[in-house]
């Protein structure tokens, strides 16, 4: 874990502060604004992808806070200057979002899987607190439609007649005389 000195933040820490003072900016110059209708608020508000994890080193969701967008596969959990392998305890899954957590780096050790709008406030309540070495991150909604698309695919085959060019084997012609 980075531990800063006296007011020393990671620069993922100031892009994330910077981008949300921007947002709140953007929601305040609107809701000021006379002219503004719903639609137009909606659209001017960043779309945030819903395929993603927010982890805690604290239960409760408590402590330092990394948000990881997917779709992604993180052999072992280390960015930059922060290294949050064994340090996770509780965490939320995004609405789009399908995990599976490692207790060892490359995806090796026992496994946990995390669905979408799982919230897990103390993960010794699953003996996972604090062992998280890598995880995949799946965007769930490819994982229907794949599936959609493939019962699909099966379906409409099911419903083609297969037609053989070939006789059966030791199917003999049938003569009907009409004397």
């Amino acid at each position: 874990m980075v531990k800063g000195g006296r007011q020393e933040y990671t620069a993922y820490a100031l892009e994330v502060a910077r981008a949300e003072l921007a947002r709140r900016s953007r929601i305040r110059s609107l809701l000021n604004s006379e002219t503004q209708d719903e639609n137009q608020f909606a659209r001017s508000m960043p779309t945030r992808s819903s395929c993603y994890i927010e982890v805690w080193t604290e239960k409760n969701f408590e402590g330092e806070h990394l948000q990881i967008e997917g779709p992604v596969e993180l052999s072992r959990l280390t960015f930059a200057e922060l290294d949050i392998c064994d340090s996770i305890s509780s965490l939320r899954v995004g609405s789009a979002a399908f995990v599976m957590a490692f207790t060892e780096p490359e995806f090796k050790g026992a496994m946990v899987s995390f669905g979408p709008g799982d919230e897990i406030p103390d993960l010794a309540q699953l003996s996972f607190d604090d062992t998280i070495d890598s995880l995949r991150l799946v965007n769930s909604l490819k994982i229907f439609d794949e599936s959609r698309k493939d019962k699909n695919q099966n379906q409409a085959a099911a419903r083609i007649p297969k037609r053989s060019s070939k006789k059966r084997a030791g199917h003999k012609k049938r003569v009907v005389s009409s004397q």
